[in-house]
């Protein structure tokens, strides 16, 4: 008896020590989600782990790098939250003239998590770049935090009005709404 070479694939998938909670039995789709979840913490937890790390090089401050990373992930936290309670549960569909499907694009989380991340963690080496320049001039560290927060407030204000405004250019469909509420 010969197996099918699809059959095989789906044989070699369920088998992979990676994927040790999926069935033999599972379809090629539940396989494909299965590697796709179990790539995804390995991502999150890499980018998480490295902008960590990156940080720590740069500002030589354990607390400082701990403290962005968890904010960070607070942040991600809250924003995923939201986009649960606004499209899986529905909440706000009247008021953001939408109907909830009950269920989230797949990229969606993804796309949120380098977006938010990614930002959050530009806007706080370019405002830590700022305090860390003034208490080098001899600042006291109390001065240089309110200095650098004063002397980027504009630039990141206007930044984040940049990225309202292409949110609220996005698309209207529910797919893309998710991306507004993002910002």
């Amino acid at each position: 008896m010969s197996i099918h070479a699809d059959d095989e694939f789906n044989l070699r998938l369920a088998l992979d020590s990676e994927l040790d909670d999926v069935k033999p039995h599972a379809g090629l789709a539940d396989l494909v989600i299965a590697r796709y979840r179990k790539g995804r913490r390995r991502r999150f937890a890499g980018v998480v782990g490295l902008s960590f790390l990156l940080l720590l090089v740069a500002f030589h401050s354990l607390l400082i790098s701990l403290k962005a990373a968890v904010m960070n992930l607070l942040s991600v936290g809250a924003a995923y939250g939201v986009l649960v309670a606004v499209f899986q549960y529905g909440w706000g569909e009247s008021i953001l003239n939408f109907q909830s499907n009950g269920g989230i694009a797949s990229w969606l989380p993804i796309f949120m998590f380098v977006i938010l991340f990614g930002l959050s963690m530009d806007y706080h080496v370019f405002i830590l770049s700022r305090v860390r320049e003034a208490y080098d001039r001899g600042m006291k560290t109390e001065d240089a935090v309110a200095h650098g927060i004063k002397s980027t407030a504009s630039v990141v204000t206007s930044a984040a009005i940049v990225m309202v405004g292409v949110a609220q250019n996005a698309s209207n469909q529910p797919t893309y709404m998710g991306w507004r509420i993002t910002l």
